[in-house]
């Protein structure tokens, strides 16, 4: 057991120059990190340089940007064909534009550790907190309250990046649905609809100004999350 990792996988578009000393910090935490540059910019070729050149870094690259869900599954996928089962505790998917902390990261990995059955957990945010923006806010109230309407199932933060999941689960989400964003809602609809385990963990909530980093459009994509929602609560 001593010997069981715990990975961590981050899509990444277009980061800026903090994101190598993040990624460097994740190692000297002993956690082997996954990153898949998903179509970034040629001015950015530098940074996945840097970051491939250190101990426990995978870097994996799209050609061109596929969005959010493809690069997850293309990290995901590389996870299972090259990892098995007894070997690893899990991977712990997280976001690259700062909003989360190498210690919610850790915290999220030390629950991994310590599940023994199939597994999602999440790494909700308080929206209570002053500085949260709106469009965070709004985002996040629309897809928490049309997921608890269509699936009876209250998750505090819909769309959290910083996730944990087991092998298992891991295994299951590289065939589902969804390119973008909506990626990440369809596989809590999967953990609900599958009677697996959601455990949630909070994590400090951090938008660095006021989240203009993030390739989130909140009116664009809370709209297509709530189609997709919808459509599969539809689904026969």
């Amino acid at each position: 057991m001593k010997n069981k990792k715990v990975l961590v996988l981050i899509p990444a578009l277009n980061p800026n120059r903090e994101f190598i000393s993040f990624i460097e910090a994740l190692t000297e935490k002993g956690l082997e990190v996954i990153v898949v540059n998903d179509g970034s910019t040629l001015d950015r070729n530098y940074i996945f340089k840097e970051i491939s050149s250190f101990n426990h870094v995978i870097v994996l690259s799209h050609n061109k940007n596929m969005g959010k869900g493809e690069a997850l599954k293309t990290g995901l996928n590389y996870y299972i064909h090259n990892y098995i089962e007894s070997e690893t505790f899990g991977i712990v998917t997280a976001d690259a534009d700062g909003q989360h902390s190498i210690k919610d990261i850790l915290k999220i990995a030390s629950i991994l550790r310590e599940v023994n059955s199939e597994t999602l957990i999440l790494g909700v945010r308080n929206f209570n907190e002053a500085g949260v923006p709106k469009k965070s806010i709004k985002g996040n109230n629309l897809t928490r309250k049309i997921f608890k309407k269509l699936y009876g199932t209250d998750i505090t933060d819909t769309q959290t990046g910083l996730r944990g999941l087991t092998y298992n689960f891991a295994k299951s989400s590289i065939n589902l649905q969804g390119q973008h964003f909506e990626y990440e809602m369809n596989m809590l609809i999967y953990a609900v609809k599958n009677h697996i385990n959601i455990t949630e963990q909070r994590i400090k909530t951090i938008y660095i100004n006021n989240n203009k980093g993030s390739n989130y459009k909140m009116i664009r994509d809370s709209l297509k999350i709530a189609f997709i929602l919808i459509k599969n609560k539809i689904k026969k």
